[in-house]
């Protein structure tokens, strides 16, 4: 039994200084596009530390992810204000599961936000008009099954992109509003390193996300100035065509488990609600 525990820790610890390092690497890169110096200070560490813990945390979260999901309501507790506002559903990033995004479903559903449901992707070797399809046809469950004409979307990085390309592509009568967390809505620099017809048309520069955005529904773009894999950080920060939240300090998977970022969303789901009543 110790020697099992040693061996998970020595585990999570080499996963840690992995992340830690592909964190240090696209603060670096970051800092390089904006023609910085790297600093090398309490907050740039406390930065990178956060990100690695975060990633880390995620993952281990989504070895727990079994199965597949299905979209349920949550009883609201004693004297909770339910809010009457469409179901959300949680989009992650390309290589993340559905259990990533537990920690900001838990968040919604204890504010009154009753249908929250977070799906799965399909990897990084699929498309995103592929990706779209299988949003589509999500979309559809999570409305039927709510017995609602339209959604709200929260979607997490290259998420963002799918639910756009949803948009675009099968309309957006189903759609009330979509919030993004880190998108790269002009690629990033940073897909350089990666592999996989997914993350091929991240590549910034490159055309496969052209006509993605301004998405044809209301959109609040959660970003951080300090993201180490959106590079420019620019790229997750239009600047026509929806609303901007900028969260400093932040990573980009650490956006997953800020209080900050949670509160951003809530108050984006939240516009042109009408008053809710305790339950």
């Amino acid at each position: 039994m110790t020697q099992a525990l040693l061996l998970l820790m020595l585990s999570l610890l080499l996963w840690f200084g992995w992340a830690l390092l592909l964190a240090a690497v696209g603060i670096a890169v970051q800092a390089a596009d904006r023609n910085e110096p790297v600093a090398v200070d309490a907050r740039l560490i406390a930065l990178a530390a956060r990100e690695a813990g975060a990633r880390v945390t995620l993952t281990a979260l989504g070895w727990m992810a079994f199965g597949r999901s299905r979209p349920v309501p949550v009883a609201p507790g004693d004297g909770q204000v339910v809010r009457r506002t469409p179901p959300v559903l949680l989009v992650p990033g390309l290589t993340w599961s559905r259990a990533s995004l537990w920690p900001l479903r838990t968040f919604l559903r204890r504010r009154g936000f009753s249908w929250v449901w977070a799906t799965d992707r399909g990897g990084r070797e699929r498309p995103l008009a592929a990706e779209a399809n299988d949003l589509a046809r999500t979309v559809e469950e999570l409305a039927r099954a709510a017995g609602t004409d339209r959604v709200d979307i929260v979607a997490f990085s290259t998420g963002g992109l799918v639910a756009a390309w949803y948009l675009r592509h099968h309309g957006s009568d189903r759609v009330r509003r979509l919030v993004t967390l880190g998108t790269a809505w002009k690629g990033t620099r940073m897909a350089v390193f990666g592999r996989g017809r997914g993350v091929e048309e991240l590549r910034f520069g490159g055309h496969a996300l052209d006509g993605l955005w301004p998405p044809p529904v209301p959109t609040t773009c959660v970003h951080s100035p300090d993201d180490p894999v959106v590079v420019p950080a620019s790229s997750a920060a239009p600047e026509h065509g929806g609303d901007v939240v900028a969260v400093e300090s932040a990573g980009h998977v650490d956006m997953l488990m800020s209080a900050r970022v949670y509160r951003a969303v809530q108050v984006a789901l939240s516009a042109g609600e009408p008053v809710g009543e305790p339950a």
